[in-house]
C-alpha cells in the first residue's frame, strides 16, 4: 500500500468495473477510502455501486457524506443522487 493513492484505487476499481468484477472493483474503492475517506470519484462510485445491489442505505449514505462535504456543493449529481437513495 505504499505509495499508492485514493486516485490510484479508483482507477483500478474502474478497470475491475469494466470486467464486470464488482466485488474486486468494490475492495479497491475501500483502500482507496481507507487513504482518504471524502475522495469524489471513489465515494461516489461506491455509492452508485451500492445503489444498483439494492444496498440503499449504504449508497445513502455514501452520497450524504459526500454531500455535507463543503468540497462538492457544485457537485449536483451527488445530490441527485442523494436523492434517489
Amino acid at each position: 500500500m505504499i505509495g499508492k493513492t485514493a486516485e490510484f484505487y479508483f482507477k483500478s476499481a474502474m478497470k475491475h468495473l469494466t470486467r464486470n468484477e464488482v466485488a474486486s472493483a468494490i475492495e479497491e474503492l475501500h483502500k482507496g477510502l481507507v487513504i482518504q475517506p471524502d475522495h469524489l470519484l471513489c465515494r461516489f462510485n461506491h455509492g452508485a455501486i451500492m445503489f444498483k445491489l439494492g444496498l440503499m442505505l449504504q449508497a445513502k449514505h455514501d452520497f450524504e457524506l459526500l454531500a455535507s462535504n463543503g468540497k462538492n456543493n457544485k457537485e449536483h449529481y451527488v445530490f441527485f443522487n442523494l436523492a434517489l437513495t
